[in-house]
């Protein structure tokens, strides 16, 4: 059986709280259950394990609102990776990594969107189809399910932060 499992922060010292959700829909207060003991979370902050872990010694809890990267020099060049469409993209446009924002859905999925890097700047939409336009949108691809994800996190993808204590990851959108 699944562990479901949620994360807030706390409305009185802003730490993380981990554990069960309990809500109050009516007056919009969410707690979170840690330990027995239940603490008012700030309601936006408040997200699902989505039931993968990072391969690292920690094996750190992946959370919706997570940022992941994946980093090209940790793949062997010999590695199957690179026959699927996510290593090809990366080879043909000599991207170093690619961050993943995993987001909340209103349905029970696990959605994400991706954005290339290459040389510590975001690849734009122009860049990436290699048109000649003024229009420079940070280019990104959107999907869902967890398939991806795991073939990732087996590749070396890890948790760089959340899009709560570290909005300065993703790219300012244009």
């Amino acid at each position: 059986m699944k562990k479901v499992l949620f994360r807030g922060k706390s409305t009185t010292d802003n730490r993380w709280l981990y554990g069960s959700l309990i809500s109050n829909y009516t007056e919009k207060q969410f707690f979170i259950d840690e330990h027995h003991q239940s603490a008012p979370v700030i309601p936006e902050t408040v997200n699902q394990w989505i039931g993968l872990n990072e391969i690292s010694a920690e094996e750190k809890k992946i959370f919706e609102g997570d940022f992941l990267i994946l980093e090209r020099k940790l793949i062997d060049e010999n590695d199957g990776f690179w026959n699927s469409n996510a290593g090809q993209i990366m080879k043909e446009h000599n991207i170093d990594e690619v961050i993943i924002h995993i987001f909340v859905s209103d349905v029970m999925e696990v959605k994400y969107e991706g954005y290339l890097k290459r040389n510590n700047q975001f690849l734009t939409e122009c860049e990436y189809y290699k048109v000649d336009e003024e229009d420079k949108a940070i280019f990104s691809f959107r999907d869902n399910g967890v398939r991806f994800l795991k073939y990732i996190i087996g590749k070396g993808a890890r948790v760089i932060g959340n899009e709560y204590d570290n909005p300065e990851i993703l790219p300012v959108q244009q």
